[in-house]
């Protein structure tokens, strides 16, 4: 069976990975501070504009639209728990959780889960952000269950939504509860300033007559960004998985590269460049399609091609009407993805 992701003898070392990115890995503040300022204006308007509408029409419209740009927002969040948003760890921090807590983020939560995910892409099937099942996993569902692994991604993006998203990203977090302290300060921290800051903008609400208006501005909000985020965090892996020869070989090949326009990067943060970002987590936003291109560059000379993808849709309709799991008992090549389509999956013999 020919591999998804096509890999052979280790083409470029780590030396070389490293040498040709080292400049690219410092972050400048200014480039994250106009973001991040003018990002809180933008959405301080969209959010005014929403709720003073008069007509439910343009309430609605002002609502999708104010939800569409928070999604592109929210990802000021990932910068921040790498430490590349500006480098100025306080105001990042900061930044971060007034931007998250208001949709009930759990920003301490996903970085520390992050953090996780960053060591165990690939390799460990304890990732908590893996987004596939394994073989044996599909294999010992139940019929309902099978069809909610098969349909996955449409669920999650207009089912689940953000509402999913976050008991996910909990569920995880419980799981690493005892073993994590991370995890465990992260979670305390958070449900404080979850219900401190929803407390604020309930008792705002109620105290102006405004709390109706305010729900379904929530909801909107919720159902636009937990589809965008629930897609970019399953496209960005789903039907990669395979140890590699050094830890830099394991985040490239188990990172979706995709093809997009600029706007569409410019949404996304720029991390449709996934696979640096991943081997070098310290590249900052405005940087990483630059350290692409030097890789790519890199591989090329090497004679194995990076591999990319074309645009998000068309990548996430082919993933999504040919459902993979992780091989974990089947035969599987001995290099690359190893993954295999859900039809395969069969029990343990």
């Amino acid at each position: 069976m020919e591999p998804l992701v096509k890999t052979g003898p280790l083409a470029v070392s780590a030396s070389q990975l490293k040498e040709s990115l080292a400049d690219l890995q410092s972050t400048s503040p200014w480039y994250g501070l106009t973001k991040t300022l003018s990002g809180f204006l933008i959405l301080g308007a969209l959010s005014w504009m929403s709720l003073t509408r008069e007509s439910t029409g343009a309430f609605v419209a002002w609502s999708v639209v104010t939800g569409i740009f928070y999604s592109a927002f929210l990802l000021l969040t990932h910068d921040a728990m790498h430490g590349t948003l500006t480098g100025w760890k306080v105001f990042d921090e900061v930044a971060a959780r007034l931007i998250a807590y208001p949709v009930i983020w759990y920003h301490g939560i996903y970085a520390a889960l992050h953090d996780i995910h960053h060591k165990m892409n690939g390799s460990n099937p304890r990732d908590p952000e893996r987004p596939q099942w394994t073989e044996d996993e599909y294999a010992s569902a139940s019929a309902l269950r099978r069809w909610t692994m098969r349909n996955q991604i449409w669920l999650n993006c207009f089912v689940w939504g953000g509402f999913g998203f976050l008991y996910k990203h909990y569920y995880q977090a419980y799981k690493f509860y005892k073993t994590s302290r991370a995890v465990r300060l992260a979670i305390w921290t958070d449900v404080l300033g979850v219900f401190t800051t929803q407390g604020l903008i309930n008792y705002w609400a109620l105290s102006t007559g405004n709390w109706l208006r305010a729900f379904c501005f929530f909801i909107i909000i919720e159902r636009i960004m937990g589809c965008v985020h629930q897609y970019r965090a399953w496209i960005e892996h789903y039907g990669l998985w395979g140890k590699q020869d050094n830890a830099f070989e394991t985040q490239i090949r188990n990172s979706r590269n995709l093809k997009t326009n600029a706007f569409t990067s410019f949404f996304f943060d720029h991390l449709n460049y996934h696979s640096v970002h991943h081997a070098f987590p310290k590249i900052p936003f405005y940087h990483l399609k630059k350290a692409h291109e030097r890789i790519k560059t890199l591989y090329a000379e090497a004679g194995n091609p990076l591999e990319e993808d074309d645009s998000y849709l068309k990548t996430g309709w082919r993933l999504a009407t040919k459902p993979l799991v992780i091989a974990t008992h089947s035969p599987v090549p001995p290099a690359g993805s190893q993954v295999i389509p859900m039809s395969q999956a069969r029990p343990r013999s």
